[in-house]
């Protein structure tokens, strides 16, 4: 804290040089500019501020001299206390690099002690697991145990029904005592004597196992044919599976085309009506099965808006429904279309958007077909490379055919 506030002074001082300087400085330039003034004036008063200024010149030489001591005496006052912060600042690395090593041991320590916890969790298990494989071998040993104490018992039984009268009881090697037999290894030998014991028995009474061997046969045939079908009725499963899954997509996406062709062909419908000023709207019940429109006379005013088609005239009825199947036509893929008297009971006006929209529908769409029956004048239309006319004399009173019919046929 001395070295700092010896530093503070120290600037302190430094700043007080400076601007006794610049004072200087300017007392010097103030002189000389009175100087030159006074060559041009009076003298007199020019040498009084003159002394004045060269005494204040004097001043602030004094009062520089004594602040440049003052700092000489500062700077060699803060040499000790910059030596003593070095030794503290050499101390304290010192310090820093202790407690980082410590730091560094310390975090090996707590590296070593946690990997020696999961050596002794893996042990724990792997303890356990050989605690359980051990009682498994136990129960496995009284199990065979067991099994040959009713083999033995079953040899018994066979050996005294073979000998019949002659049989003296059973040997006493093949007393089975359950303490007796620890280990697997006695236990498999008791088997094998019992077995050895079971073929002498019958061959005395030349008996074969053919029967026993076929029986396993069969149950191993069995047994192939049981996973062979069980495989199958995995697979079958699996196919079911596979087969719902890709139902339910695929009504997912029929459910999206149905909503894309709705609101398409409501959209194609209202824009149909638009440009003879209506609008209109179509609307799908698909659990009901129905399809029923509304229809406003002027796009602009809702309350010309009509739910009931048949309170229409029959221009507007025409029109509308030409409209309505312009709108389901571009979402379905028919080859081939037709259609007769489509502009009945139409005004002029109907007549000429209605025949404007047929046949840029069937421009926009030239890979398929389009047929149009009217009795009406179609004058206005131009003939081109895809639109053709044909138009049939009147019907002569008595003809059987439409042979020689057509008025005018364009060359195929």
């Amino acid at each position: 804290r001395q070295a700092t506030v010896r530093q503070c002074e120290l600037r302190d001082l430094d700043s007080k040089i400076r601007a006794k300087r610049r004072d200087k400085a300017r007392i010097e330039l103030t002189h000389a500019d009175e100087v030159e003034a006074a060559d041009l004036a009076d003298p007199a008063p020019v040498e009084a501020e003159l002394e004045e200024n060269e005494r204040a010149c004097l001043e602030a030489k004094t009062d520089l001299e004594n602040a440049e001591t003052a700092v000489a005496a500062a700077k060699k006052a803060l040499e000790p206390l910059e030596a003593t912060k070095r030794q503290h600042d050499e101390r304290n690395r010192a310090i820093e690099a202790e407690m980082n090593d410590a730091s560094r041991l310390l975090e090996s320590l707590v590296a070593d002690v946690n990997a020696k916890k999961r050596d002794v969790h893996k042990a724990a298990k792997d303890l356990d697991k050989l605690r359980e494989k051990l009682a498994q071998h136990q129960r496995a040993v009284e199990s065979e145990a067991s099994r040959v104490a009713e083999l033995v018992d079953k040899a018994d039984s066979v050996s005294r029904r073979l000998v019949g009268d002659d049989y003296a009881g059973r040997p006493t090697d093949l007393v089975v005592n359950n303490k007796r037999y620890k280990t697997v290894d006695q236990i498999k030998a008791r088997i094998t004597v019992l077995q050895t014991s079971k073929q002498k028995a019958l061959e005395m009474r030349n008996v074969a196992e053919i029967d026993l061997d076929l029986a396993r046969n069969k149950m191993e045939k069995a047994a192939a044919t049981y996973d062979e079908k069980m495989s199958g009725c995995k697979r079958i499963e699996e196919e079911g599976t596979a087969l719902q899954t890709d139902a339910r997509a695929r009504f997912h996406r029929l459910l999206l085309i149905r909503r894309h062709i709705c609101r398409r062909s409501g959209n194609t419908f209202n824009d149909i009506l638009n440009n003879k000023g209506a609008s209109g709207q179509l609307y799908f019940d698909h659990k009901e099965k129905t399809l029923t429109l509304s229809y406003q006379k002027d796009s602009a005013d809702e309350s010309t808006q009509i739910e009931n088609v048949t309170s229409l005239s029959g221009g507007e009825r025409s029109f509308s429904t030409l409209a309505m199947l312009l709108a389901m036509g571009k979402t379905i893929e028919c080859p081939f279309r037709v259609m007769d008297e489509f502009d009945v009971f139409m005004d002029q006006v109907s007549r000429k958007i209605a025949m404007r929209e047929l046949v840029e529908m069937a421009n926009q769409h030239q890979d398929r077909q389009f047929i149009f029956i009217t009795p009406q004048d179609l004058s206005s239309l131009q003939m081109s490379n895809i639109l053709k006319i044909f138009k049939l004399y009147p019907p002569i009173r008595g003809q059987q055919t439409i042979v020689d019919a057509f008025a005018a046929a364009p060359a195929s």
